[in-house]
């Protein structure tokens, strides 16, 4: 990203966990962290009942071992 910023972080609204969305995706890589995003954008319209950031952050958790690339922490 030109501005530094992972593309991740555009709908969360809790500062904490977009500061640890963009430190993931720093650390998969921008081609994980893209198909991550795509399907959690997907998966989270409409958010249902844990909001947008509820449901991003454990459509992350979820989808990150399909693609082969390890899980975010385990203290989000």
């Amino acid at each position: 990203m030109a501005d530094g910023q992972t593309p991740a972080t555009s709908g969360l609204t809790d500062p904490n966990l977009k500061r640890q969305v963009e430190e993931y995706f720093e650390m998969v890589g921008d081609a994980a962290a893209k198909h991550i995003k795509e399907e959690c954008d997907k998966e989270c319209n409409p958010a249902g009942p844990d909001g947008f950031d509820g449901c991003y952050k454990w459509c992350i958790i979820d989808t990150a071992p399909t693609i082969g690339v390890p899980p975010p922490p385990s203290d989000w």
